[in-house]
């Protein structure tokens, strides 16, 4: 964090609306593109930015100055993103056939989760599991990775033209009886666009405490 920026939150920690305002203008434009590339609704994105930057200001004499402001707002951000998206009930799209989720489970284990998961990708005749893993980056979680087949009768046999889907399951530890999933849908060509668009954004993910 530059010496500006810590002497900004500095002023608007002792109570300065104009400080808080410049902060406002420097960060609103790109908050509105992210929330906008989420929910691709004007009125949802607008709802979320106006949460975030109240939880901002509320939160902010918590912030540690010591560390970078940026992911910790954006932490925020997702934090907002996630509460819509279980209140909404559905799935936070960005277009067609490329979308993140976050939904919660209650009374259940992870372990029972990862099995629905599984389950349930096997069901589906054009889908395998291409690899399941435990990982750190960018969240600690249970790693499902589901694919699309090639067509062939071959159920460890992975489709390899641009359009193969990729469901990609984040299933974090068990808390208080409830499981929080993440999902990513995309497809073989957007792995690298939208795949490392995902990993960047949980980067900043933390479950909110209620």
């Amino acid at each position: 964090m530059s010496d500006k920026e810590r002497k900004l939150i500095r002023r608007i920690k002792r109570g300065n609306q104009h400080a808080f305002q410049t902060l406002y203008n420097r960060y609103v434009d790109d908050t509105i593109q992210t929330v906008y590339g989420i929910t691709r609704n004007h009125n949802h994105t607008f709802d979320i930015v106006q949460e975030t930057f109240i939880k901002v200001y509320r939160h902010l004499e918590k912030f540690d100055e010591e560390k970078p402001f940026k992911p910790w707002f954006h932490r925020i951000l997702l934090n907002e993103s996630m509460r819509y998206s279980k209140t909404e009930k559905s799935a936070i799209p960005i277009f067609q056939k490329v979308y993140m989720e976050i939904s919660r489970e209650e009374n259940t284990t992870t372990e029972e989760v990862i099995e629905r998961i599984k389950e349930e990708i096997e069901a589906d005749a054009g889908m395998g599991i291409r690899r399941e893993e435990r990982t750190t980056e960018p969240i600690e979680a249970e790693v499902i990775l589901g694919m699309g087949l090639d067509g062939s009768r071959d159920t460890e046999s992975f489709g390899s033209e641009w359009n193969t889907p990729i469901h990609r399951y984040y299933v974090m530890d068990t808390i208080n009886e409830q499981v929080f999933i993440i999902k990513q849908v995309y497809f073989l060509e957007a792995a690298e666009g939208h795949g490392a668009r995902f990993h960047y954004m949980l980067e900043s993910f933390e479950i909110a405490k209620e």
